[in-house]
């Protein structure tokens, strides 16, 4: 999957709050899996989207 389209997918399922705007993990997990992309790249390209994520599994980000 192409950087384009990754990010189209990421921006469809993230959501606005506080003036940030967020990616909750679980939806993460589902892109990756959906897509067959790693999880590193969902994480880059939050990273280079200001994207944060949010609802973290692991309990890792608030």
């Amino acid at each position: 999957m192409q950087d384009a389209e990754l990010k189209k997918v990421i921006e469809e399922k993230s959501y606005a709050r506080d003036g940030k705007t967020k990616l909750d993990c679980a939806s993460a997990f589902s892109i990756a899996k959906q897509h067959r992309v790693a999880l590193a790249d969902i994480t880059r390209m939050c990273n280079q989207n200001n994207i944060r994520i949010s609802k973290c599994q692991l309990g890792c980000f608030a």
